[in-house]
C-alpha cells in the first residue's frame, strides 16, 4: 500500500532513476533487464515454493523485526513458502550495519520534516 503518492511521483523516481543510470555505468547495460530478472526471481521463489534456505531480499512493512522501526518499509531478509513470505528474525544486524540502518532513518525523518516545512 502506497501512502505517500507524492514521494512516488517525486523523490523515487529520482532514486529509481539515479540507480538506473549507476547501473548502466558500470555494466553497460539497460536496468529494465535487472528490474526484469528481479521480479521473475522473486515470483517464481512464490510461485515454486523455494528451498527455506533461499533468502531474498524482498521490501515489506516492518513490524519491528530485526530493531526496524515498525511501520517502516525497509528490505529484509525472507523466504517463501506455500505462497506466502516469511522475514526471517535469526539476521544478526552488526554495528556497521545498524549505524547504516540509523542514517536511513535520520535521512527518512529529514525528507518528511522537509515536506512538512
Amino acid at each position: 500500500m502506497i501512502y505517500d503518492w507524492k514521494w512516488v511521483e517525486t523523490d523515487l523516481m529520482s532514486l529509481v532513476h539515479k540507480h538506473c543510470t549507476t547501473i548502466l555505468s558500470k555494466t553497460k547495460n539497460t536496468t529494465a533487464i535487472s528490474k526484469t530478472n528481479g521480479i521473475r526471481t522473486i515470483l517464481r521463489a512464490l510461485d515454486n515454493n523455494a528451498s527455506l534456505e533461499d533468502v531474498f531480499s524482498l521490501g515489506v512493512i516492518s513490524t519491528g523485526q530485526l530493531g526496524i522501526p515498525a511501520g517502516l518499509v525497509f528490505s529484509m531478509p525472507v523466504s517463501f513458502r506455500n505462497g506466502h513470505w516469511s522475514v526471517h528474525s535469526d539476521v544478526t544486524v552488526t554495528d556497521e550495519l545498524r549505524l547504516k540502518l540509523d542514517a536511513c532513518e535520520r535521512d527518512i525523518a529529514a525528507r518528511i520534516l522537509k515536506e512538512d516545512a
